[in-house]
């Protein structure tokens, strides 16, 4: 599952840097960045849920990243695109 997943995202990635929508990046380690929301949405659920009072706006979190994600990623050319 893994394999598949992280091999997923690193051809969207060469994709998107190929056809230059993407800036060039290490896709090798720009897929770990990308999943990252993911990873810490499990983590905070069955580790920091329990001390955290006000939890974690997953929502939120996935619209800051995913505009980060995204803008980080543009080709110089590109215009920043809002995501939200």
């Amino acid at each position: 599952m893994v394999l598949r997943g992280r091999g997923l995202v690193r051809n969207i990635l060469a994709r998107g840097m190929d056809s230059g929508e993407f800036r060039r990046v290490d896709p090798d380690y720009a897929w770990r960045v990308v999943i990252a929301p993911l990873v810490l949405g499990m983590l905070w659920k069955h580790s920091f849920l329990a001390f955290e009072p006000d939890g974690l706006d997953f929502e939120r979190h996935l619209q800051s990243h995913l505009d980060l994600l995204f803008n980080g990623l543009a080709a110089e050319h590109d215009t920043a695109k809002d995501v939200t």
